[in-house]
């Protein structure tokens, strides 16, 4: 691995069938390597996603095996890189002469889970699914194998993500109401969809992720194509301006992904109503920032005199 958890550059390989004699072999290759190698040892790179019947030759020429060439351009893979699979005989040595065969090519040798590990930092799988993998191969009763394919399904990564967003909308509206207490902002909604404490302890399964009036997520960072790029899950300054003794505009700075991400600016609208305050997210929406390139890490801001917001990013010095 290279730094900053950025995949490397190599191109892996590795017996994925299990230790031992049997009827099938399967070799993958996986990384940026892939095309050239599979055009130096069959002469031509296979059709995408189609089965090729094919020898396996070393360098002389002889053949090692013969069988079917199954090639799998990234993204669109496993691993989000290219990926070949070599399906051959099952025997030992000759998985290991096709092994070492790829490796003069200049493949090397997978490490333990570096496949997964790939996925994983491709974006391809998230941490639970990744470890799912394991639990299935592992799993011994019916139970723990509905168990883990349905983690490997992102059925459990996605409970977590809704709770999250619950999590994460009701901070804004915790931190909201230590930042002004004296506005008596409640937890209190319209049907925009935010879950009140009362109700998500009734029903802890109701969450998603939210939608604001302008059809974008609720802490959502969008590109300047107005693409969905991630979700912040860290809302940080909160500033109430008043429109009057009944309506009011809550803005909410977002940090981005990391230190360097870009962030988002939100602006929910609020009513008095019965001595509370009420959002109602149909009439709230995420801030265009496109014509400032963007934010960065929105971390503080003030409320002017003029009863605007004025929001500061974070500096971060790097070498």
């Amino acid at each position: 691995m290279t730094s900053g958890n950025m995949p490397d550059t190599d191109t892996i390989c590795a017996i994925a069938t299990p230790p031992g004699a049997g009827g099938l072999g399967i070799v993958r290759l996986s990384g940026p390597g892939v095309r050239g190698i599979a055009e130096q040892m069959f002469g031509e790179l296979p059709g995408p996603r189609y089965a090729s019947l094919a020898d396996f030759p070393d360098e002389s020429g002889e053949i090692i095996d013969s069988g079917i060439v199954l090639f799998f351009p990234g993204p669109h893979s496993f691993t989000g890189e290219d990926v070949l699979e070599l399906q051959g005989h099952g025997g030992p040595y000759i998985l290991q002469r096709v092994m070492d065969r790829l490796m003069r090519l200049g493949a090397r040798t997978a490490r333990p889970g570096e496949f997964s590990e790939r996925a994983f930092l491709n974006d391809k799988m998230d941490l639970v699914q990744a470890e799912a993998i394991a639990d299935l191969i592992d799993s011994g009763t019916d139970a723990a194998a509905r168990a883990a394919q349905r983690s490997l399904q992102g059925v459990f990564s996605e409970r977590v993500n809704r709770l999250r967003s619950e999590l994460m909308q009701l901070r804004v509206f915790v931190e909201a109401a230590i930042d002004f207490p004296d506005e008596e902002i409640d937890f209190l909604v319209t049907r925009g969809g935010i879950i009140l404490p009362d109700s998500a302890r009734e029903k802890p399964r109701r969450g998603t992720i939210l939608a604001v009036g302008d059809g974008k997520v609720l802490g959502g960072v969008y590109n300047t194509s107005g693409e969905l790029m991630y979700v912040s899950n860290a809302p940080d300054y909160n500033g109430f301006i008043s429109r009057g003794a009944n309506t009011a505009y809550l803005y909410t700075g977002w940090e981005g992904a990391g230190r360097d991400g870009a962030g988002a600016v939100s602006k929910i609208s609020l009513s008095r109503i019965d001595g509370n305050w009420q959002a109602d997210l149909n009439q709230s929406k995420m801030m265009d920032l496109s014509s400032i390139d963007g934010g960065q890490v929105l971390c503080s801001g003030i409320v002017t005199p003029w009863g605007t917001p004025l929001l500061a990013e974070e500096y971060f010095y790097y070498n």
